[in-house]
């Protein structure tokens, strides 16, 4: 009889390396999906691929995220998840889907189209002095914030140093991000039960 006990004490234990690999695939799945649609953007043209409704790639995979990590915690023998431990897988796919993101942008300015970061350059600057102009701001202004621009032109070349530089502020900013849908994620054990 005891024995039969601990059969059923292990069926019902949650294995915590398991979820975790399931966050790594979720990161990787969610990744794949905005890598595909980067490179979709990039195919239909630089007027494509700088628009900024395109940006809306960005909360279906945040959505895509979470209700997969909510999938995870419902696999689970008892449903109930702690905020810590849904932040935490939360932060694992996170992090997984900027690294695949991450290296294929340094790819795709790199290797597929160095011509790229010049591009990005001209349609920053352009974009910025035509907003300033659209608020009225005096050409004087305009003139400063181009010259500002122009001094960080080298911030637009795509490196493996910063590449790791936006993996490390990403990581911050999706502790963040973790930290309010950990909330949606958990789910506490009924206090009376």
């Amino acid at each position: 009889m005891e024995e039969s006990m601990d059969f059923q004490d292990s069926i019902n234990e949650v294995k915590p390396e398991l979820e975790w690999r399931q966050a790594i695939n979720i990161g990787l799945i969610s990744g794949g999906i905005n890598v595909v649609i980067m490179l979709a953007k990039f195919l239909a043209g630089y007027e494509v691929y700088f628009n900024m409704w395109t940006l809306l790639q960005i909360p279906l995979v945040w959505g895509l995220i979470v209700c997969l990590n909510m999938n995870i915690r419902k696999q689970r023998p008892d449903p109930y998840m702690t905020w810590q431990h849904a932040f935490f897988l939360l932060m694992i796919s996170f992090i997984t889907c900027d690294i695949l993101v991450q290296f294929f942008n340094y790819i795709l300015n790199n290797f597929i189209d160095p011509d790229l970061p010049r591009v990005t350059y001209e349609f920053a600057r352009n974009k910025t002095e035509s907003m300033m102009i659209q608020f009225g701001a005096p050409q004087e202004k305009i003139d400063i914030a181009l010259e500002e621009m122009e001094k960080k032109r080298g911030d637009f070349n795509i490196t493996p140093l910063s590449v790791l530089i936006q993996i490390g502020k990403s990581t911050l900013f999706y502790a963040a991000i973790s930290a309010l849908l950990a909330l949606i994620v958990r789910k506490n054990r009924p206090v009376f039960s």
